[in-house]
């Protein structure tokens, strides 16, 4: 993680304090804007997030709709067991393309245009 503005992380810790709880969470291009983020520097607002979680200890949970501040025990315990499903699914999904992959299926013999959705 790179060195990261104690302004910027002041300025998040002041705009998570309104979303407590996953009922409350921000999204990911609200936080942004809040922050002053711009799209090509999105992962900026991301990298805030991750040091306050990982070095200064605030309880941060990101889901599909957002991020927010965990602020009880259930919320925490809902939250790590989402990922643990994630997680499940992760690797469950691994093992598929794993074995997918080691099947007799051959790669060097579709073309892009099969493996397309239509």
């Amino acid at each position: 993680m790179g060195r990261i503005d104690r302004e910027l992380i002041e300025q998040a810790l002041d705009i998570l304090a309104d979303h407590r709880g996953r009922e409350n969470s921000i999204s990911t291009e609200e936080l942004n804007q809040q922050l002053g983020v711009g799209e090509s520097d999105s992962f900026e607002g991301k990298e805030v997030l991750q040091y306050l979680l990982y070095e200064e200890g605030i309880p941060i949970a990101a889901t599909r709709n957002g991020y927010f501040l965990i602020d009880s025990k259930r919320e925490l315990h809902r939250y790590v067991q989402m990922l643990h499903r994630s997680q499940f699914r992760t690797e469950k999904r691994e093992r598929a393309a794993k074995r997918a992959f080691d099947s007799e299926f051959d790669i060097e013999r579709v073309s892009a245009e099969e493996l397309a959705p239509e």
